[in-house]
């Protein structure tokens, strides 16, 4: 990295640089694919986890039975969290007012409407998926699905590769736009490039 550069950050101030990198957070990742969410160790019986794709929540249900299934990460009736419910057999109930929820996402139950009512539309169900210790959701359009291929990873089981698994989320701080150099374990701005 340029001394300009290292100057301006350690001073704090912004700073125009001559090398336009792209904004990592901007770039956008096609959604007609198949992506991992989480590993399949991470989701347990009888339980569920908030995830997200591109920024949409997204909550990933383990049935009871060991079922799989991903669903919009909010409630159809106060777009309540649906990761903070429980699963009820083979079904996700949202911990606000019980609103219940199938595998499709189609709302099966609410406790208190008359029976002579019609159910809510519910919330978007995503294409979901279990490969390689990995539990995967396609985003994307549900017509473009069947032309979608899923990932091949024919290296897994061989022995002369290992398997690697990163999380999404980093811990680390930036000021604008710059690491905050405090942060680096002692290392000196003339030794980053």
């Amino acid at each position: 990295m340029r001394q300009d550069v290292l100057d301006s950050l350690e001073a704090g101030q912004p700073q125009e640089s001559a090398v336009k990198t792209p904004d990592l957070r901007k770039t956008g990742s096609h959604p007609d694919f198949w992506y991992p969410l989480a590993r399949s160790g991470d989701l347990k019986k009888a339980s569920v986890k908030g995830a997200s794709f591109a920024g949409d929540p997204i909550v990933l249900v383990r049935t009871e039975s060991g079922g799989l299934f991903a669903l919009e990460d909010r409630c159809a009736h106060r777009q309540v969290p649906l990761h903070q419910g429980q699963v009820q057999g083979e079904r996700l109930q949202c911990g606000y007012h019980c609103w219940t929820y199938d595998a499709t996402g189609r709302c099966v139950t609410v406790p208190y409407l008359d029976k002579d009512k019609n159910l809510p539309v519910g919330v978007r169900g995503y294409p979901c998926r279990e490969a390689y210790g990995l539990i995967f959701v396609y985003p994307g359009d549900p017509a473009t699905l069947a032309a979608a291929p899923f990932p091949d990873i024919p290296t897994l089981g061989d022995a002369r590769y290992k398997t690697r698994y990163l999380d999404r989320k980093v811990a680390c701080h930036y000021v604008n736009g710059g690491v905050k150099l405090d942060h680096l374990g002692g290392a000196k701005p003339d030794h980053l490039v």
